[in-house]
């Protein structure tokens, strides 16, 4: 499935061939620009789980983009919305699995589909502090 909403995204479900790696799939699915994104469904109803990649590797969590296109491709596809139907996509990390919250989505104006995504705060500190003699 090609997804062109805030990144370019392939989700592929299921395990990728032997011998295939991410890094080849994503580019012979989308090409080899590095900000075409891959995502791997692998499993079924509460035990999926979803690697996001990226031209770098193995994203190590859950990339807002990423959830933000699965929550707007569940919008359209019957099954996808029940692999999901929790609201959760569970992914990866060097800690073990963890569950990251898909954004809701709603109609907006024009046609258009709005997604709540996270607030974010960011909090600015020196790196360095010049020492006064």
């Amino acid at each position: 499935m090609f997804l062109p909403a805030l990144n370019d995204y392939a989700l592929v479900f299921g395990e990728l061939p032997a011998g295939v790696s991410p890094e080849a799939a994503r580019c012979e699915l989308l090409g080899p620009d590095p900000a075409c994104k891959l995502a791997i469904v692998s499993g079924s109803g509460p035990d999926a789980v979803v690697e996001f990649h990226n031209s770098n590797g193995r994203h190590g969590g859950a990339p807002q983009t990423g959830l933000a296109t699965i929550a707007l491709a569940t919008r359209s596809v019957p099954w996808l919305k029940d692999l999901f139907a929790d609201g959760f996509v569970t992914y990866p990390s060097q800690a073990g699995p963890r569950q990251a919250g898909l954004p809701a989505t709603s109609p907006a104006a024009g046609g258009r589909i709005a997604v709540e995504m996270p607030t974010v705060a960011v909090e600015l500190v020196p790196l360095a502090m010049e020492r006064v003699a």
